[in-house]
């Protein structure tokens, strides 16, 4: 009986979990320093261009959580989506904007909490669009496989 997704997830990943393979990649980013005031630039990072220079951060933003939450719709499809043969698209899509909006969210917070880094709003708003478009990936990816199985 399959009762857990995490069987699943250990043998593809030769027996780690996908939170051990993806987070550390996360918490190595070695150019953190402390921020003294972090809401400094609540209202900033939403283009390609910052005082000028050419910066990166919202297409890191959006492409980071686009397999975090594929992954997370992975691991956890049962708990999140439902005991169901079948998801549906809409449901898929809000879910995983759903969780990983407060996920961001606690990531901005523990910034704003610790002064590692500046709480924005276009990194919430960056963030849930990758996390939205894992979640299509993701629904697509499903629904390609279980059309393949019948």
């Amino acid at each position: 009986m399959h009762t857990y997704n995490f069987e699943r997830c250990h043998s593809a990943l030769n027996n780690q979990t996908p939170a051990s393979c993806y987070y550390p990649i996360l918490l190595l980013d070695d150019h953190r320093e402390i921020w003294f005031d972090p809401l400094g630039k609540i209202f900033g990072g939403w283009g390609l261009y910052e005082d000028g220079v050419f910066t990166t951060e919202s297409i890191e933003n959006f492409i980071l959580f686009i397999p975090f939450s594929i992954l997370l719709l992975w691991a956890f499809q049962q708990e999140l989506l439902g005991e169901s043969k079948s998801i549906g698209f809409g449901k898929t899509v809000w879910k995983a904007t759903k969780v990983v909006a407060v996920f961001s969210f606690m990531i901005e917070f523990t910034q704003l909490l610790f002064h590692l880094g500046t709480f924005q709003i276009s990194d919430l708003t960056y963030n849930t669009l990758g996390g939205a478009i894992g979640g299509v990936i993701y629904y697509l990816g499903y629904s390609r496989k279980t059309k393949e199985i019948k």
